[in-house]
């Protein structure tokens, strides 16, 4: 589904970006015959009420390729408390459960906690967002014994239930003598550059091929989980912990190493149990893609960005390095304003789809889709 999706095969179920308003995508019925004229009418896309996409399995399904926005475009170019949930519940820690939310957490023999999902959760769905009970700044974080001193004084000055939720969190370089310094390396995320430590979140366990990823919205002051794939009553949600320009899309021996040493678990995932030719095949796309990173970004051809999009597809890449890679797309067509309108659709796809439709990630695409299709079309006249 997912390789397919990337060069516009399994897109035969959505018609047209109408001039409707499309906030819950009743009307989306295919982007394969979306053409420049249509396109300027595009008021709204939800990336939160998805209840209706039924037909698409991965955020991946949600991007066109190049070669698919091309031909249209060619046709019609040429004619005229610390926390926020969205209602999860913790089943062994809260006495109301109300099975309808979308996820909830429960103990994983063996393996601690996780968080599972309670209903069908569609890509683009927000799972949960949480204001980080801290944030610290990278220069503090990369110094230990900065870091330990801030842990100190700001643990140390939290309300209890704060405090006992702290403490909750696992220590996964020293399991058995955790540590405030241990508790945060375990389980900080990326805050726009700096980190922050997000409980509940933290409770997502990892995955190298995973079915959500955690968004920063620093202008609302929350961080995200956002699904980017359908997730099945029952299954468990699962983050990537490993960034996509680096360790996530490498090998699996570089994967496992990388998490025993810093999370202090081997990884057992799916994509980590793959055998035989399932194994070769999979090695093989993440060796072409460190290939084409070693090499640099802003050294790659467009036919070779192209090609890295599609083999980080494949390994379920996080949205926002697919982003940074239709951005590199775009600025390497600095000429072709067809082109740069191209990508403005994917990255504003994206973007919607992760970030959010009131995101200024999406609000930006979506300024380059009216700015790129009127010079377009001035360039046609």
């Amino acid at each position: 589904d997912t390789l397919s999706s990337t060069t516009g095969e399994n897109l035969e179920s959505v018609d047209t970006l109408s001039s409707t308003t499309v906030d819950n995508l009743e009307s989306v019925d295919t982007l394969s015959s979306t053409t420049v004229d249509n396109l300027e009418f595009v008021d709204t896309i939800s990336s939160t009420t998805v209840d209706n996409l039924e037909s698409v399995d991965t955020l991946s399904s949600l991007t066109l390729s190049s070669q698919d926005i091309q031909d249209d475009c060619v046709d019609t170019t040429s004619s005229d408390d610390g926390y926020i949930s969205s209602g999860g519940i913790e089943t062994e820690d809260s006495s109301s459960a109300d099975c309808s939310e979308p996820y909830e957490i429960r103990s994983i023999p063996g393996k601690g906690k996780g968080m599972f999902a309670t209903r069908k959760i569609f890509p683009g769905e927000i799972v949960l967002t949480e204001v980080p009970l801290i944030i610290l700044a990278d220069d503090i974080f990369i110094d230990p014994e900065k870091c330990e001193r801030f842990l100190d004084k700001e643990v140390d000055k939290m309300p209890m239930h704060q405090r006992q939720r702290f403490l909750s969190l696992s220590d996964g370089r020293d399991p058995e003598n955790p540590t405030y310094l241990g508790r945060f390396y375990t389980n900080d995320m990326d805050w726009d550059g700096d980190v922050c430590l997000c409980p509940t979140m933290a409770r997502v366990n990892h995955a190298c091929a995973p079915n959500a990823d955690f968004i920063t919205r620093q202008d609302k002051g929350e961080q995200r989980l956002v699904a980017i794939s359908i997730i099945q009553p029952g299954d468990e949600i699962t983050i990537c912990y490993l960034p996509s320009a680096d360790e996530g899309t490498d090998i699996r021996r570089v994967r496992q190493d990388y998490l025993l040493s810093l999370y202090g678990f081997r990884c057992t995932c799916k994509q980590c149990n793959l055998e035989g030719e399932d194994l070769e095949a999979n090695e093989e796309v993440r060796e072409k893609i460190k290939e084409l990173q070693s090499v640099g970004l802003h050294k790659l051809q467009n036919k070779e960005i192209e090609q890295l999009f599609e083999r980080c597809v494949v390994v379920t890449a996080k949205p926002t390095y697919l982003l940074q890679l239709i951005q590199a797309l775009y600025n390497n067509n600095p000429n072709s304003q067809v082109d740069k309108y191209i990508q403005s659709i994917r990255g504003y796809v994206i973007a919607m789809t992760a970030y959010g439709e009131d995101s200024t990630q999406a609000q930006l695409w979506k300024e380059r889709i009216e700015i790129d299709e009127f010079q377009a079309l001035q360039m046609k006249i």
